[in-house]
This record gives structure tokens, sequence and C-alpha cells, in this order.
């Protein structure tokens, strides 16, 4: 097969997007090295992180640093491997956004917010190799416990994720 090169940039504790300026917090997943503070299940995230494509799957483009989660075969190749990766809890403080990148499949693989009453919001890959950058405000959930989950529950679908972060609007 053809070899297809995986792109990455640096990882950046500074970005502008949405026409504004942010800052990196705390950091949930840099996924470099590691899932450190994840809790997973399911032979999707058994070998994460991964760095670039796995075999078999088009370029993947837009991550930061090294490596990513990419859940495309459990990085084995084909489509059949399913799981969940939960973070560690966090408290939300007022003015912090949550910022992701995602990319992968949008149906049946997403990264969602969840808190005590269940699911608050979800984002998937529309269908890309691209990630794309995701700013969500936390504001609604000041006072709360939530936890992130990176969810690949389908056998066509993948998930990619990387730089998930904490981020403050930057002076």
């Amino acid at each position: 097969g053809r070899q297809i090169e995986a792109r990455s940039v640096p990882p950046r504790e500074r970005f502008s997007w949405g026409g504004a300026d942010w800052a990196v917090v705390r950091w949930i997943g840099r996924f470099d090295n590691e899932l450190a503070g994840w809790t997973t299940s399911g032979p999707a995230f058994a070998k994460q992180p991964v760095q670039g494509p796995a075999r078999g799957q088009a370029g993947v483009r837009g991550y930061e640093g090294r490596a990513l989660v990419n859940t495309y075969g459990g990085a084995d190749g084909g489509g059949e491997l399913q799981g969940t990766a939960r973070s560690r809890d966090f408290a939300p403080a007022e003015g912090e956004s949550l910022s992701f990148l995602v990319g992968g499949g949008s149906e049946g693989a997403a990264v969602a917010l969840v808190g005590a009453q269940g699911e608050l919001g979800r984002w998937s890959g529309g269908d890309a190799g691209a990630l794309e950058q995701v700013v969500v405000p936390l504001a609604p959930y000041v006072g709360q416990t939530v936890h992130l989950e990176l969810q690949d529950t389908s056998s066509e679908a993948h998930l990619l994720v990387d730089a998930v972060a904490i981020v403050r609007p930057s002076p």
C-alpha cells in the first residue's frame, strides 16, 4: 500500500480560534505518551495513544505533538473495535472553556461532556481525517462536577481526539 504521512503540529499553550486568543489553564489530555488520568474500557482504547494513522487508514492531520487518540480499528486497522475512555472529574471555574481537537466519524464516535444529570454536550468529527478545533464555554456548568467521555460505540465509525484542555481567553 501507499505510505501516508501523518501531519502534526507542535503542542501549544496558546492559540487563536473563533476571533479570540486562548491560553491553556490545565491539560486534561495531551495524549503524547499515554492516557494518564483516563479510565478506559473496550478494545478501541487498549493501545492508545498512537502516532498518526493506523494501518489502512487515510491521512490524519491537525493533531498536536507526537501522538493522538485514534480508534480506527483500535490502532490495528479496520473499524470493528469499540470502547470508551473517561477523564477524571473536574469542576469548571468562572470564565473557563473546554478546548479539544476532534475528527473521525460522525455517527457512533464522539467526545461527550457528562455531568450528574447525564450527557451535557456531544461533538464528533464530521467524517473527516482532519482534526478540527472545538471550544465549549463551561459557564453553564460552574459549580458542578463533570467529566469527558471519548466514545466509540460503532463498528462503522472511529474517533480522533487530541489536545484536551481547560482554557481561558488570553489578554
